[in-house]
């Protein structure tokens, strides 16, 4: 685990670092999104637990494999959680502070994974939403303001999109669609 998070670590450095240059080095290689998900859920957990936060996991059996940077893939649902874990866990007057996660494959098409992230939090302001997918643009007293923004250029260089669904009255939901299988 500690060699893992390390290697990430690392990665997520040079990750900025080539950001800053303006360079974007992925490396795709053909994984299980399931089995890395679950992971990343498992991880952390003990985060949403101290929080007081529940996370519910719904991932699906039997999902295609997609063809995506292993590091890139693992932090942008490192950072979907994270964030989302921020928004749930505000103290204004919340009583069921929730996150939920869904994986599965797209019930529109047979060649798409969607990956949505939800929350019970407060939910943004349209001038929020508008700024939402830009560099340093953030809602956070703390934190670079290049989550999100990274995240959708992950999710872009591999043919996939990252969107802000409407608020459904409870929750806030982000999703990712991405492209199955991929070129060898």
């Amino acid at each position: 685990f500690i060699v893992e998070e390390v290697a990430r670590l690392d990665a997520i450095v040079s990750g900025y670092l080539a950001f800053a240059r303006g360079e974007t080095a992925l490396h795709p290689e053909p994984i299980d999104p399931a089995e890395l998900t679950r992971k990343v859920v498992a991880e952390f957990s003990p985060q949403f637990a101290q929080r007081q936060v529940r996370l519910e996991s719904i991932i699906a059996d039997s999902l295609p494999t997609v063809r995506v940077d292993r590091i890139g893939f693992r932090q942008t649902i490192i950072n979907l959680l994270l964030n989302a874990l921020e928004a749930a866990a505000d103290p204004a007057g919340q009583t069921d502070r929730l996150v939920r996660l869904d994986l599965a494959a797209s019930p529109r098409t047979a060649d798409r994974l969607v990956l949505r992230v939800s929350d019970s939090g407060p939910g943004f302001t349209p001038a929020q939403r508008r700024r939402l997918f830009e560099p340093f643009s953030t809602t956070k007293t703390k934190g670079s303001g290049l989550g999100l923004f990274l995240c959708r250029r992950i999710v872009s260089a591999h043919g996939g999109s990252i969107r802000l669904l409407e608020r459904d009255g409870t929750m806030t939901t982000l999703e990712i669609t991405l492209p199955t299988g991929g070129p060898a």
